[in-house]
């Protein structure tokens, strides 16, 4: 057994010892149920002591809870994609391990599908790792379009100024925010953009720039950003699939771990459960696969 397996496995001990706990109980009571009709003498041993037979069985039970550990641990690994909402109609939310921008990360891998970006509340477009880093998935989607020649930097601010041209916005000066864009509209503001090989960029406005240069984004401003971006999901999706990043745990700076977070937009999404129109997949970045436990939080969503 590898290290990151074993790291894995760690991460996920808590909703594992409990699946192996309930499993096992689940067999003893079989077995109980069983022995209303059957006796087990012949397998015991009745004519050695009672310490014995005790000891036995504490044994036996161990390993059967050991055996029903590893079963669920190379189950859960194996699986990538945990539902944890289903709304009325017949869509879901769904928390999976994987990449945003990986088209298999829907069931319909073939058709158009709409990807969530959080960006900041200027939509600064220049990508130059000052304003707009690379690492960030905002400046992740911007080296996507712009190395397809889908947009230029130039096409692209164009594009946006259009859509967002009946939108209000503050004007800030070169004061407090040196570099980029001066119009910072409201937190939440969404504009959807087309990309390429059939996916939608959906730009959620979060983040708002400080004279130098930091990210910053409140506990108040990200409720009203997720409420939002919920809402618009509902109005721009068309029925195709949305595919939501751990929406502020990049240089946002929300003051929360990604697991927190995590845990919070699950709830924003089922006091909304009846905005859910389309499938739903919050996508927690593969590596994080022995950090962040999907099968522990369903298993809390789900008591």
């Amino acid at each position: 057994m590898n290290c990151k397996l074993c790291k894995v496995i760690w991460c996920n001990k808590g909703y594992l010892a409990k699946e192996a706990t309930k499993w096992t109980s689940g067999l003893y009571a079989l077995l109980g149920f069983i022995g209303l009709f059957t006796s087990y003498d012949e397998i015991i041993a009745t004519e050695k002591s009672i310490p014995y037979r005790i000891m036995i069985g504490v044994a036996v039970l161990a390993g059967v809870w050991l055996v029903f550990f590893i079963v669920n641990a190379f189950l859960t690994i194996k699986k990538e994609r945990f539902e944890i909402i289903k709304s009325n109609n017949g869509h879901s939310l769904y928390v999976q391990y994987g990449n945003v921008f990986n088209k298999k990360e829907v069931f319909t891998p073939d058709k158009p599908r709409n990807i969530v970006i959080p960006v900041n509340r200027c939509f600064d477009m220049r990508l130059d790792n000052q304003i707009v880093s690379v690492e960030t998935l905002h400046g992740k989607m911007l080296n996507r379009l712009y190395a397809s020649k889908t947009y230029t930097e130039s096409s692209l601010n164009l594009l946006l100024e259009e859509k967002l041209k009946n939108s209000e916005f503050e004007q800030v000066t070169l004061q407090e925010k040196p570099k980029g864009k001066q119009k910072r509209y409201p937190v939440g503001t969404c504009v959807k953009i087309p990309g390429i090989d059939k996916e939608n960029y959906l730009l959620v406005a979060l983040s708002s720039f400080d004279e130098d240069e930091h990210a910053r984004t409140s506990m108040a401003e990200y409720s009203v950003a997720l409420q939002k971006m919920i809402e618009s999901c509902n109005d721009e999706s068309q029925g195709y699939p949305i595919v939501v990043p751990i929406v502020g745990a990049g240089l946002s700076r929300i003051k929360k771990n990604q697991y927190d977070i995590l845990r919070y937009m699950i709830s924003v999404f089922r006091i909304n459960k009846e905005e859910i129109n389309s499938d739903i997949h919050i996508i927690v970045y593969e590596k994080l696969k022995n950090e962040i436990s999907i099968a522990e939080i369903c298993r809390k969503e789900k008591t």
